[in-house]
């Protein structure tokens, strides 16, 4: 009986946890194209986006989420929303997830301190495309980078 609870129990946050990232990603898309908001209210709002998404069940959710915020710190039409601090902030604390991420999964990179090094650039390109597991999130944030600049 106690297992099927578990079970239960563990399918139910499996379920939870997906549409909580789901539900993350369209405030996410919808605050990045949203431009109704006062300068107070979309502070809040994206500051509050930006603490879920590094509240999220699984790390390289919470990774993908977090660095997907940077960019609601930066709008290039709109002076007032161009905070570098905040950018490099998100892109800071992804890589510190993805490290976490890393040590986990026992594939830690030494010297890995929020710099990408070389040689991570170069284990980066050896990986193959899909889910390269933790390292393929050091690659998403590098492409996020790359295509944000």
């Amino acid at each position: 009986m106690a297992s099927s609870t578990a079970q239960a129990s563990h399918a139910c946050i499996a379920t939870d946890s997906k549409a909580q990232v789901t539900a993350l990603q369209l405030i996410i898309g919808s605050l990045q194209r949203c431009s109704v908001f006062g300068s107070d209210n979309r502070a809040t709002l994206v500051h509050k986006a930006t603490g879920y998404s590094a509240k999220l069940l699984k790390k390289p959710d919470q990774c993908r989420a977090v660095y997907t915020c940077s960019h609601l710190f930066w709008h290039d039409s709109i002076a007032e929303l161009c905070d570098a601090t905040s950018v490099l902030a998100c892109l800071k604390r992804a890589l510190k997830i993805a490290n976490a991420t890393q040590v986990r999964a026992g594939s830690h990179i030494p010297s890995l301190d929020t710099r990408l090094t070389a040689s991570c650039v170069q284990q980066m390109a050896s990986t193959g495309r899909g889910d390269a597991g933790p390292l393929g999130l050091f690659v998403e944030i590098l492409n996020k980078c790359a295509t944000s600049a």
